[in-house]
């Protein structure tokens, strides 16, 4: 079993809706016999400090479920992580869901000695729950949840590539397609299926 650390800065609705999704993540590593030992959220508070320095816990890996630009996560629009000190995460796999973190952050970890940095290149959707169901943060938990059980970060991507896909279909003609957001939550699968991304040591292993 292994231990890792979670991010979440929970500074407005869409990032206190994708730290649901990190609680969710969280419950199944749990379940699965790993150790939650980092956790920074918006009472820690989410600051760059308290992010570089649960970064710097001895763990192998790190989750960040929060706001996030092509070069930097983002806490209140203001720039926590970059590739000056992204190299706070060396030797740790990073799962990046932000928007638009795999475009360049990815790499600069990769290349500032981050293991493998999985994360998204465009927009991550954050749709409002309907009769309280969250299809695209379930997808997205689902195919994480892979690393709970050995999974490698190749795991994780392919899982999410195939989570999408299925929910694309399932919002096109399946049970999802009566919905009031089903053109949306049709449209932001494909893209998330599209434009995952996936940096660095594929074959690793964080959990």
């Amino acid at each position: 079993m292994a231990d890792y650390v979670v991010i979440r800065p929970r500074d407005d609705g869409a990032a206190r809706q994708v730290s649901d999704w990190c609680d969710e993540l969280v419950k199944r590593s749990t379940g699965n016999g790993h150790s939650l030992i980092g956790n920074v959220d918006d009472t820690s508070p989410a600051s760059k400090t308290s992010i570089l320095a649960a970064l710097a816990i001895n763990c192998r890996l790190a989750c960040y479920f929060g706001h996030g630009d092509n070069n930097s996560w983002l806490t209140s629009g203001s720039v926590t992580v970059d590739k000056t000190n992204v190299g706070a995460a060396t030797g740790k796999a990073v799962v990046s869901v932000a928007c638009k973190t795999g475009r360049d952050l990815g790499a600069d970890a990769f290349n500032s000695g981050v293991k493998a940095w999985l994360g998204f290149k465009v927009r991550v959707a954050v749709l409002a729950p309907h009769k309280n169901r969250d299809p695209v943060g379930d997808t997205m938990v689902d195919a994480l949840a892979v690393l709970g059980n050995s999974g490698t970060m190749q795991d994780a991507y392919d899982a999410i590539k195939q989570g999408f896909d299925q929910l694309a279909d399932d919002y096109d003609t399946g049970s999802l397609s009566g919905r009031h957001d089903s053109v949306a939550g049709y449209m932001a699968s494909i893209v998330l299926r599209d434009y995952v991304s996936l940096d660095g040591a594929s074959s690793f292993v964080p959990l």
